[in-house]
């Protein structure tokens, strides 16, 4: 009995540092079923195909780990991969599908993402991530009032480390377990003493210190005010029955390389707000500058990750996409990008309203790129190539399904 113990515990601890892990199986031919309620078969097909989906990461799960310790920690996989399986799926080929009585039917060929499926697993427990260690610190400055989860004297989690968490989490990354160990009479001074950075980096294991500034300046406004401010999808009649805020949010961030082999890199940003109720217009503006700064801090993390890459390299493209609105169809845009087999080392090189571009390194010729990306499958937008007179540029524009 203690053999056999022993032997299961061994088995788990090389499952949780074992982030190298191998999948044998990324592509299946699944079945995926959901109940015709009123008549809804538009709704029952969609169900049909995430049930579909959830049916293939079982598969490789079940093959990769072993059916009792899929059953054993059902919960942190559901959690992990089950609310949103579509991300794990590189490309998937509907075989047949129907109404069979009171169920839709369909038969799929998917095929899984690696890399994604890691991630799944990080966030699982399941296995350690080898993705560098982080130790992010936002400390939220509201008109004086000071928030961080590692400030000395607060201990409270500001917004932005929450956005911030989640978004790198996402991505993979590991946070260190924060503490609230930072004096901030003394930091402006510690981040530049190389000896209080080696201290941290040894005493959280951590490869990067992000540490934020987060500025809110909160006003009332006046009647006369009021009449200007720009608010959307308000009417006269509320306008003039709460009161309307207005709210600047200034927003810096360090990026400091713990390891001493990158020079640190800092991001800034600022937006205000115009809402009604101070804590609607607060929310939003933080929204925005996170919505800003993210795509700026996941181009330099991605630059610290791919050291010694550089932009002169054999096969490197342009890939320009307009009519991206939100940081949503962004995220969507970049995340299906990197699925496609034939691109690699995706770069953005720049997000301004409206249009985005990137720089890849693809396996492929030019017209086979081009039609890799105008056929790739992204959740509720598909891209239209359009003409470029650079060689080295590709051009699509995006369009809502």
């Amino acid at each position: 009995m203690r053999a056999k113990a022993l032997v299961l515990l061994m088995s788990l601890a090389m499952l949780l540092v074992n982030a190298s892990v191998e999948f044998q199986t990324l592509f299946w031919t699944v079945e995926g079923k959901a109940e015709i309620v009123s008549n809804n078969f538009a709704q029952a097909e969609t169900q049909a195909l995430t049930d579909a989906f959830k049916n293939a990461i079982s598969k490789t799960l079940i093959e990769t780990l072993g059916e009792k310790t899929v059953n054993e920690k059902a919960r942190q996989i559901a959690d992990a991969f089950y609310k949103d399986p579509a991300r794990f799926v590189n490309r998937y080929k509907i075989i047949s599908q129907g109404p069979v009585e009171k169920e839709y039917i369909m038969q799929v060929e998917v095929e899984l993402s690696p890399e994604q499926i890691k991630i799944g697993l990080v966030q699982a427990g399941l296995i350690e991530s080898r993705n560098k260690v982080i130790i992010l610190a936002v400390i939220q400055d509201e008109d004086g009032a000071l928030k961080s989860i590692w400030l000395a004297g607060s201990g409270k989690e500001s917004q932005m480390e929450k956005i911030l968490s989640r978004e790198l989490q996402a991505r993979g990354y590991r946070l260190a377990n924060p503490e609230p160990v930072l004096d901030i009479q003394k930091l402006e001074k510690n981040i530049s003493d190389l000896n209080w950075l080696s201290k941290m980096k040894n005493k959280y294991n951590a490869d990067l210190f992000l540490l934020g500034n987060l500025k809110l300046k909160t006003e009332l406004k006046t009647k006369a005010d009021a009449k200007k401010a720009e608010l959307e999808n308000i009417d006269d009649s509320e306008k003039s029955e709460r009161n309307i805020y207005s709210v600047r949010a200034q927003f810096d961030l360090t990026i400091i390389d713990l390891t001493g082999q990158e020079k640190n890199a800092r991001l800034s940003t600022e937006q205000s707000v115009n809402l009604l109720g101070m804590d609607q217009a607060k929310n939003r503006a933080i929204e925005l500058v996170a919505q800003t700064i993210l795509p700026e801090l996941n181009l330099a993390l991605d630059r610290l990750a791919k050291k010694g890459i550089g932009a002169e390299d054999a096969g490197e493209k342009i890939i320009e996409v307009t009519g991206i609105t939100s940081y949503y169809q962004f995220q969507q845009l970049m995340d299906g990008l990197k699925k496609i087999s034939a691109i690699q080392n995706l770069e953005l090189l720049g997000f301004a309203p409206g249009t985005v571009r990137f720089s890849v390194n693809y396996s492929i010729d030019r017209e086979a790129l081009k039609k890799a990306v105008s056929s790739a499958r992204f959740p509720e937008f598909r891209l239209l190539p359009m003409d470029s007179d650079h060689n080295k540029e590709l051009r699509f524009k995006f369009e809502s399904i």
